[in-house]
């Protein structure tokens, strides 16, 4: 929301007693700029759930896609418990930390509790949807 602050947009959030990263889904998902399957584009926002305990049911997380790589892979910053930086996801392997050649194509986007041996914990496994935020903020314009 800050980045397109500072380019001067203003977007109008479904009001909702939720937190900012879930009232941003449902607003696009409720106006038709999510999707799923297509590639995405530079500039446009990365939905993820269960990013933290608890939280396995709802959007608990969001960043802004960067770059899309030959391979697939999607380069997306977002702002973590280090501060702001870049993860990788690879939907077309989403259970899978490297690529064949080496390269991580998922990171951790969830820490492993103590005594869980299971779950989700990759960037492509917590993915929910892409949301294409450029397009709506112009249409707010």
């Amino acid at each position: 929301m800050g980045v397109y602050k500072s380019l001067g947009y203003h977007i109008e959030l479904r009001k909702g007693n939720l937190r900012t990263t879930q009232l941003l889904y449902k607003t696009l998902r409720s106006r038709g700029y999510t999707y799923l399957y297509e590639k995405p584009s530079k500039a446009d926002v990365v939905f993820f759930r269960g990013t933290i305990r608890g939280s396995e049911s709802r959007i608990s997380h969001m960043g802004i896609v960067a770059d899309v790589l030959k391979d697939g892979t999607v380069v997306i910053v977002h702002y973590g418990s280090k501060g702001v930086g870049e993860i990788r996801m690879n939907l077309s392997h989403p259970h899978a930390y490297k690529g064949k050649d080496g390269r991580i194509i998922n990171d951790f986007l969830r820490k492993s509790e103590t005594g869980c041996s299971a779950g989700k914990w990759l960037s492509g496994e917590l993915f929910s949807a892409f949301g294409n935020l450029y397009t709506y903020a112009e249409e707010q314009e």
